[in-house]
């Protein structure tokens, strides 16, 4: 029987590879020991040519049973070379294998980049990167621009639709709304509102009694700055402002009247992508690889789910403002780029906040009739005069009396200012912080992809997958023996090299 023995041939035992043509096979003649096992045979061949050596020979063909062969080893006995050989499953059956259509679970030509792959661990080395987001609102503060929404209740209807109620809300700059405040609270507006009036014949009330019975910021209903121009909330002109009863200077006290009690701002940002993943595969973009933080003033640091990143790759923020209340939520979506925007329409976060900076307004709230005649009767007691006990000045009266004590202490108490705050304190700060989208990659370990191949999870034929392959589940069903069957799918699951 004639045996091929290839000298030096290397292979893998993993591997279908087989001797090309030009690995020029020595073919010899001997015969099989008894008993002979085709998987396991031992042949005996009688002599060697001078210039063969048998340890040099690994690996053999036997035609009679179209087997590949590994050598095991080479024994001498009773004066002849005994050579061990060990069928090669793979080889041998290298046909059979190829045409086998698997389903695939590792591949080193073909893989599924978004398939995790668990097999190579993250290190705790990480990669951080943020990129920042451009928003008309950033380092925009009230002393370099925004604008003042002012609430004042007044006779005007001119936007009672838009309310609801009985308030007109103007849009103003921040002198216009420096120049109203100061305005109501000076001399001129009680002169020009018709202040002081004749009480009787011969005898007026001063300015400083004027303003004991009349506050004109009762009627300011709210003041909240927001860092938007005028043109987010109303296209209208200038027109002049009335204060609850009273039509003011019309050069001082003017604003535009709100049109749109909510505007809608956009912004948005690329969402950076792992240093790795270009050649790794894209499963590192996601959870537990990266991690996304959104942080966008005034609503904090969100979390963004980095698993929606298939959907798109560009974060856009939908914020409406609330002009009248200054609140205002945001809808995050994820988009396919930023030229496509309101393509998919997934919201994947949210949330609400104050956008407007609420001012707080100090009111002096008494019961100035009491409060009056009390301070009166006070000041007719103690010689005080009537201008100091009606401005609510009581060092005034008490200065001119020792001996009205009691009296004193009533009118205190009557006039002792209680301090109400409209609306509630809001920060300038967040306009000063840098709108961001931060991420944070883990670093995973090195691969080694011609050995270990990557996740591919696809039927296919073996033979289309040159290299590492790994089959997640294969039927062997070759014209072959029942070891040599269970060898085959062994090595299939555990992977092989097709070559």
């Amino acid at each position: 029987m004639q045996i091929l023995l290839y000298s030096g041939f290397k292979k893998r035992e993993n591997s279908t590879k087989t001797p090309l043509e030009a690995d020029a096979p020595r073919t010899l003649t001997g015969y099989l020991r008894e008993p002979c096992s085709i998987m396991s045979p031992v042949f005996k061949i009688e002599r060697f040519l001078s210039d063969a050596s048998p340890q040099s020979f690994n690996y053999a063909f036997i035609p009679e049973f179209s087997r590949w062969y590994f050598v095991r080893d080479w024994t001498w006995a009773d004066g002849l070379w005994q050579c061990q050989l060990e069928v090669d499953v793979l080889s041998s059956f290298k046909t059979d294998i190829g045409n086998t259509y698997a389903y695939i679970d590792r591949s080193a030509t073909d893989f599924d980049g978004s398939i995790i792959d668990m097999r190579y661990l993250a290190t705790t080395n990480f990669n951080m990167e943020s990129h920042n987001i451009t928003t008309s609102w950033h380092d925009i503060n009230p002393a370099n621009g925004g604008c003042y929404i002012v609430g004042i209740i007044n006779g005007s209807s001119a936007n009672l639709s838009q309310t609801g109620g009985a308030v007109t809300y103007y849009a103003m700059t921040i002198a216009q709304c420096q120049s109203l405040m100061r305005y109501l609270l000076s001399d001129q507006f009680l002169e020009d509102t018709g202040f002081p009036a004749v009480m009787t014949t011969g005898q007026q009330i001063t300015n400083d009694m004027a303003k004991a019975f009349i506050n004109p910021i009762n009627y300011i209903s709210s003041v909240t700055w927001f860092p938007l121009p005028i043109s987010a909330f109303t296209s209208g002109g200038t027109v002049s402002i009335s204060v609850g009863y009273w039509a003011v200077n019309t050069a001082i006290a003017v604003g535009r009247v709100v049109e749109v009690t909510t505007t809608i701002l956009h912004c948005g940002v690329n969402i950076p992508i792992h240093p790795q993943a270009p050649t790794r595969g894209k499963y590192l973009n996601y959870a537990p690889y990266t991690r996304l933080s959104l942080e966008l003033p005034p609503f904090g640091q969100i979390p963004i789910d980095p698993s929606f990143c298939e959907i798109g790759s560009y974060l856009y923020c939908d914020i409406y403002v609330d002009a009248i209340t200054g609140k205002a939520e945001l809808i995050v979506k994820i988009e396919p780029d930023d030229q496509h925007l309101d393509a998919n329409n997934v919201v994947v976060n949210g949330a609400v906040a104050m956008f407007g900076v609420p001012i707080q307004i100090s009111q002096i709230n008494a019961d100035f009739y009491h409060a009056s005649v009390e301070a009166v009767q006070a000041g007719l007691a103690t010689g005080a005069s009537v201008a100091s006990a009606l401005t609510l000045n009581p060092s005034g009266a008490a200065s001119q009396a020792s001996s009205a004590v009691s009296h004193m202490a009533n009118a205190v108490d009557c006039t002792m200012p209680q301090i109400r705050n409209q609306g509630v304190d809001g920060s300038f700060l967040y306009t000063f912080v840098q709108p961001r989208l931060s991420a944070h990659h883990l670093v995973i370990v090195d691969e080694d992809r011609e050995e270990l191949g990557r996740p591919l999870r696809e039927k296919r034929y073996i033979r289309d997958l040159p290299g590492y392959v790994k089959c997640f589940e294969v039927t062997v069903d070759y014209a072959c023996y029942k070891e040599e069957k269970t060898k085959i799918h062994n090595y299939l699951l555990t992977g092989i090299f097709w070559e």
